[in-house]
């Protein structure tokens, strides 16, 4: 593609192009499609701030039409625009505002995944309650939205900053990941820690990536 081949300016002209036409022809998934690929040109460029509202019309529209697809890669790129800032406050600013998005157009999964970014954030800069409070919601979310693999992970981050020697969460992630398709590395190391907290006394729980 023009943009991977460093033509931006030539890649942001087309795709302003195909907007237009989409828009002449009222095809709404073509104008998402437009905005979304606009959107991760301007990103690229480091106007995160207006690839944001981009994104944030090209959700709506998605949405709008039932287009499970196309919101689910319009969030996975604005996912990673806002992984490549490197400064801890944007980038908490950046995800809050994504969360918004989310909250706005009810896109529940979603929500789900950003509360447990947030909650990593925050937990790395010390603030543990905060941390706990946001995966709790996390932890809700996803189980609203039936997303049981992203939930395994929630309880695995309420299990590392859980109280030592509360199994709880452990135990439903264990339980959980035998329900659902869950990588099996990963199922193997959560019952390898179980049962080392179990054959423990007062040891501090073990953590998981």
């Amino acid at each position: 593609m023009l943009n991977e081949q460093g033509e931006v300016d030539r890649a942001l002209e087309l795709w302003q192009r195909s907007l237009a036409i989409a828009e002449r022809t009222d095809h709404a998934s073509n104008k998402a499609a437009a905005l979304n690929n606009i959107a991760g040109v301007i990103a690229k460029q480091g106007e995160i701030d207006r690839a944001l509202d981009l994104w944030q019309q090209s959700l709506e529209i998605s949405e709008s039409i039932s287009d499970i697809r196309g919101r689910d890669i319009a969030f996975n790129q604005m996912a990673e625009a806002i992984t490549e800032h490197r400064n801890p406050e944007r980038t908490l600013e950046l995800w809050e505002r994504s969360l918004e998005i989310a909250e706005r157009i009810a896109y529940v999964k979603g929500k789900a995944s950003i509360l447990c970014t947030i909650a990593n954030i925050v937990y790395e800069q010390g603030d543990t309650p905060r941390s706990l409070e946001l995966l709790t919601q996390s932890a809700r979310a996803a189980g609203q939205a039936g997303a049981d693999a992203n939930l395994v992970t929630v309880l695995g981050n309420l299990d590392i900053i859980s109280e030592p020697g509360d199994l709880t969460y452990l135990a439903q992630a264990t339980w959980l990941c035998l329900r659902v398709e869950f990588p099996l590395k990963e199922t193997l190391s959560l019952f390898c820690y179980l049962f080392d907290a179990l054959g423990s006394t007062g040891s501090t729980m073990q953590s998981y990536s």
